[in-house]
């Protein structure tokens, strides 16, 4: 339980807090920045689909005013259920908000994609999976805004795949496009490379990153490329971001992790 406890107060440095408030407050100071924005909720794991699908109306209600601000779902957290999930959709087309399908697990990437194409929304497209390449390519031709990440969980049917190579071979399948893609990573070289391939075709893009995270790196990415730089800012339940799952295995990584945290001081830029 202690561990546990140790583990939610570490996560809370890569969210903005717990309600939509919070998030819309860590919004505009990333704006005043320069900076553009993404939010997102992150459910608790029992959630009741309907209060999580309430959660998401009442924060598109509230970016109605300010279209230029993603807010991305987790499809799951609605049961994958097309009524929820069209009905979330059509809302946010009314109040003028950009949705995005946020990636999970790979037995529900063939629903999300599905799901995303039908309504409109954005899509994120793991690298380490490899059927990202080919959902890339069946997206090269379309509009649809496209994330890229190296994905959270193996492929399990190529669990050794590497994820750079994974990133980069999507990256060549959405290169020429006309709709923009997302580089989302805090990995710097690896976000200078995909920047560099969709700059050369001509494709719109732009580096995203996750509140919390190394940054300095891909930012300079992003500054050689010419390109704007989204922030995804999360609230509600928190736990730690993907790249730091494997950390959980290690309960003494965490406790170093949280006692850093615990000393530094809240951060003026994000």
């Amino acid at each position: 339980m202690r561990f546990y406890a140790v583990r939610r107060r570490a996560a809370r440095r890569f969210m903005a807090g717990p309600d939509l408030a919070d998030a819309l407050r860590r919004e505009q100071e990333l704006r005043r920045q320069g900076l553009e924005t993404a939010i997102g909720y992150w459910n608790g794991g029992n959630e009741n689909p309907d209060a999580v699908a309430a959660t998401y109306c009442a924060a598109v209600d509230a970016l109605a005013d300010r279209p230029d601000v993603q807010y991305s779902i987790k499809a799951t957290a609605l049961d994958l259920d097309a009524g929820r999930i069209d009905a979330l959709a059509e809302r946010a087309r009314q109040a003028g908000v950009p949705l995005h399908f946020d990636s999970l697990a790979p037995e529900a990437a063939t629903s999300l994609l599905e799901a995303a194409v039908r309504t409109g929304g954005g899509v994120t497209l793991p690298g380490r999976w490899s059927r990202s390449p080919a959902d890339a390519e069946r997206l090269a031709s379309g509009e649809l805004p496209v994330r890229v990440i190296k994905g959270q969980w193996p492929d399990p049917a190529a669990p050794r795949l590497d994820p750079r190579e994974g990133y980069l071979a999507v990256i060549d399948r959405l290169a020429g496009r006309r709709g923009r893609v997302a580089v989302a990573t805090h990995d710097g070289p690896l976000a200078g490379a995909a920047l560099s391939r969709l700059r050369a075709a001509g494709t719109p893009c732009e580096l995203q990153l996750l509140l919390g995270l190394p940054k300095d790196r891909s930012l300079a990415a992003a500054r050689k490329a010419g390109v704007s730089t989204r922030v995804y800012v999360s609230y509600g339940v928190p736990y730690l971001p993907y790249g730091l799952r494997g950390v959980l295995r290690h309960p003494s990584f965490i406790l170093r992790l949280c006692a850093g945290l615990l000393r530094a001081s809240t951060p003026k830029a994000f």
